[in-house]
């Protein structure tokens, strides 16, 4: 009986260490800058153990993340891997890592048929009223800008009215993140969210991006852009420098400044991200590195 017991009181133990593992966003950021930084170094199999070390941290890993993971597998041959990181990912996400994260297009194709029926039901368990709410928004908002200078009808800025909106819909439905919304979803929010330039001090938009972000449902580079861009429209110097025009100029210690910034939300630095090359001419050329 004590035997029984003490067993007991181990998987209960354990099982607790397991659940306080799930969600612990800042350690998932933090692996998965290591695994990225291990991977552009060519330790594939560090890389590897770095990835699965944050996947144990969340419930659902960020599919960006899993289509990288996958990269690593198919470079280290890892065939079991590579099927089962694009199984979490058609479970949740309803597609699989694009072609371009396997290094045989065989492979892919394969995949792409075994795991048809976790898509389609990834799919199908996608909130379709939420998707074409989203749609007549996203086309009422680029209706504005096909022809240059936005004039708002009647001088109303509907930018503002089709935000307000959406924040309505936030707290009624949650954020509309790409398990819920589909990729194509998703980014007609992050288009909307973009364009709502009146925010300019984030006061409706700041912390729900930023709580977004840190429960995995925003992702960290469209969250960076965005603040930027805020920085931009108040002309003041950038915060993350995801767009990094004029980071080069910056000092050591405020590039320094800027890394830690990122690293709290799982990017990693300007210069492990971005490639910067500077023409004869003297144009800017920015390269993003995946």
């Amino acid at each position: 009986m004590k035997l029984i017991i003490f067993i007991y009181c181990i998987v209960l133990a354990y099982s607790q260490q397991l659940f306080a593992q799930k969600d612990n966003f800042p350690f998932y950021f933090e692996s998965i800058i290591n695994a990225r930084n291990q991977f552009d170094e060519q330790k594939y199999e560090d890389s590897k153990n770095s990835f699965e070390s944050a996947f144990l941290q969340v419930k659902i890993p960020l599919a960006k993340d899993l289509e990288k993971a996958t990269e690593v597998a198919s470079r280290l041959n890892d065939m079991t891997l590579v099927q089962r990181f694009s199984r979490i990912m058609a479970e949740n996400y309803g597609r699989i890592p694009r072609l371009k994260y396997f290094t045989n297009e065989a492979i892919y194709n394969k995949l792409n048929i075994e795991l048809k029926s976790q898509i389609l039901f990834a799919e199908s368990k996608f909130d379709m009223d939420y998707i074409e709410i989203l749609d007549s928004l996203i086309l009422d908002d680029q209706a504005l800008r096909t022809n240059g200078p936005i004039h708002y009808p009647n001088g109303i800025n509907t930018d503002s009215i089709r935000t307000i909106y959406l924040i309505s819909l936030i707290e009624e439905r949650g954020f509309p993140n790409e398990r819920k919304v589909g990729l194509w979803g998703y980014n007609s929010a992050i288009s909307i969210i973009k364009h709502a330039d009146f925010d300019l001090h984030n006061k409706y938009l700041g912390d729900i991006m930023h709580s977004n972000v840190m429960n995995g449902d925003m992702l960290a580079s469209n969250y960076a852009e965005i603040i930027d861009r805020r920085c931009n429209y108040r002309h003041e110097p950038y915060y993350y420098y995801q767009v990094p025009m004029g980071y080069q100029q910056l000092s050591k210690e405020e590039k320094q400044k800027i890394t830690a910034r990122r690293n709290k939300i799982g990017l990693r630095s300007v210069d492990q991200t971005s490639v910067i090359e500077v023409t004869p001419g003297g144009d800017v050329i920015i390269k993003p590195n995946d």
